[in-house]
This record gives C-alpha cells, structure tokens and sequence, in this order.
C-alpha cells in the first residue's frame, strides 16, 4: 500500500511536452517504494504560473535495501529530452535526506 499526495496549482493553456514528468513518477515507485515494506508514501506538487512550471516529487525509501549502483536510462533520457526541448530553461535537482528522495524540475518558457 502506497500514501500517494498529488495537489497542483495551475493556470490553463501552458504547454508541457508530452510524458515529460512520467520518468520522474515512475522512479518514485520503481527504485522507491515498491521496496519499502510499511508506511510507502508519494507526495507530488505541481505549479505552473506565469509561463513556468515546477514539479516536486518526494518518496520515501529503505535505506536497508541496496539499489543498484549505475546511472539509471530514464534520467539520462530525461535530461538529453530537456536540453533539447528546453535549452538552457530548466533545472533538475535531486536531494536525499532522511530516508527520502526528492526530485525538483522547473521549466522556463519562453519570453
């Protein structure tokens, strides 16, 4: 069982490429929760205001569970996808602390 928290706050017509955020989500439960036994827990935010955008996903994870140690596809692809579509308009944070993992994107659009 997962604790799954999603809010956003969100004006209308702001463009997004497609699936772009779908790598970010599907790590949070394949490397995250999908190994911790009690208590799994998902919180997402989205913002999108004045022609940008910030998504923040955090879960939590098993530290007793070692994970495998190279350089995972999905962000690799993640981030030639955001250097081409978003040049020099984006970033992409990741933190961990406390048995969670977090992972912050933010898009500029255009002037």
């Amino acid at each position: 069982t997962v604790d799954v928290n999603f809010t956003l706050d969100i004006e209308p017509d702001l463009k997004v490429a497609p699936l772009l955020l779908i790598i970010l989500v599907e790590n949070a439960f394949k490397h995250g929760v999908e190994r911790v036994r009690k208590n799994a827990k998902i919180s997402m935010q989205l913002t999108a205001k004045d022609k940008a955008l910030k998504f923040t996903i955090e879960n939590n994870f098993d530290p007793s569970v070692t994970a495998e140690n190279r350089a995972g596809i999905g962000l690799n692809n993640l981030r030639r996808r955001l250097e081409l579509i978003n040049p020099n308009r984006h970033h992409l944070l990741f933190t961990v602390s406390d048995n969670v993992y977090q992972a912050q994107l933010t898009l500029n659009g255009n002037d």
